[in-house]
């Protein structure tokens, strides 16, 4: 299953959750005590009704706090004390933000308009960087209703097995899971930061410089010298293979567009639509697997998790005859720009696969 879109909660995941911090602060802003405040304001549903749209504007929902508790503040000391309950976790955000190249990223929230006005204005760091944000209020449902999470991914266009969720809330991860979500309780960053790094899906590292020919692919560490690997056979193959690092070959010297697909099984073979395919194994323990150009300079290249242990590897051309014809000019252009596709996943040890081959109309160079 590959991961296409990545959506989490926001109380209690991208925030720290404290409703009893707010209800003390309302309490004595409105001289009642706490037990009071929560079940006029919780316990009477009317936050769940908030939640679910029947409050169309901020100022409805304030209106309704002032009338039933007695707020006498301002709207901004109202905001403040009913946000109060949200702390943002820069750390959580931190561990989102290395997945953002890789997969469009969402919020998910039962949270009404009030919510969304303050909370939106007040931290504007903590959504910028969102390609969606879905507030239940919007959608008219609330998780864990069923319809909360089918409008979602119709607004994301997406089926269940694309969507990846984190929640803090068990009922909500259940029902993600009954709807094919792939749900992630959550337990913290530092649990976070290992539940995605294992995540099948796609990483796109655009233009890398194959210098000599070449892209590199190892484990983050290797010291694997691959020169003494392009046998003639490995030249036929387009494929260079060390223990624990392969060298792609590719047709041009210049620019070329890199996909890393991270797989949790072998894929179809869908070779017909390439040019060149060949597959091998490589040894990754680290866990880290780097991607780059021949003569790049390694520290600043990319690392991709990986399931650590023996991977295999496919990679897939295309373009090579429009690059071959080209040549030094070819990353110019999108129609000419040679393609190569890597996806791995776990697998045991296993020998080199020439799956298709690319007859070039001229020598390689």
């Amino acid at each position: 299953m590959n991961a296409g879109h990545l959506i989490v909660d926001l109380g209690g995941v991208l925030f720290r959750f404290d409703h009893a911090h707010r209800l003390d602060r309302l309490a004595r802003a409105c001289g009642l005590p706490p037990g009071q405040v929560d079940a006029l304001l919780w316990g009477s549903a009317f936050s769940a009704d908030c939640d679910q749209g029947r409050y169309g504007s901020a100022a409805e929902v304030r209106a309704h706090i002032r009338a039933t508790v007695g707020f006498g503040g301002t709207d901004d000391e109202l905001d403040s004390a009913w946000c109060s309950a949200y702390q943002p976790d820069s750390a959580v955000l931190d561990v989102i933000d290395r997945h953002r190249a890789d997969l469009p990223c969402a919020v998910f929230t039962n949270n009404g308009p009030l919510e969304e006005e303050a909370l939106t204005r007040r931290y504007p760091d903590m959504f910028a960087g969102f390609d969606q944000v879905f507030f239940s209020h919007r959608l008219g449902h609330r998780k864990p209703d069923p319809a909360a999470f089918a409008a979602v991914a119709t607004r994301l266009g997406a089926t269940g097995h694309d969507i990846v969720f984190v929640d803090d809330s068990p009922a909500n991860v259940a029902a993600a899971r009954t709807a094919g979500w792939r749900a992630i309780p959550f337990r913290g960053p530092n649990d976070l930061v290992q539940e995605l790094a294992g995540l099948p899906g796609v990483r796109r590292l655009a233009r890398l410089f194959a210098d000599y020919h070449q892209v590199h692919v190892f484990d983050d560490g290797s010291t694997t010298d691959l020169g003494d690997a392009w046998t003639d056979e490995a030249v036929a193959n387009q494929l260079a293979v060390g223990e624990d690092a392969l060298a792609v070959g590719t047709v041009v010297n210049v620019f070329v567009e890199v996909i890393v697909e991270v797989l949790d099984r072998s894929p179809k073979d869908d070779s017909a639509d390439f040019d060149h395919v060949v597959e091998a194994s490589v040894h990754v323990p680290s866990g880290q697997l780097v991607v780059m150009g021949c003569t790049d300079y390694e520290p600043d290249a990319a690392r991709v998790p990986v399931p650590a242990g023996w991977l295999r590897v496919r990679v897939a051309g295309s373009n090579l005859d429009a690059a071959q014809r080209v040549g030094i000019d070819s990353d110019n252009d999108a129609a000419t720009t040679e393609q190569v596709r890597i996806q791995v996943w776990p697998d045991e040890h296993g020998d080199v696969r020439l799956l298709k081959q690319w007859r070039p109309a001229e020598p390689l160079a």
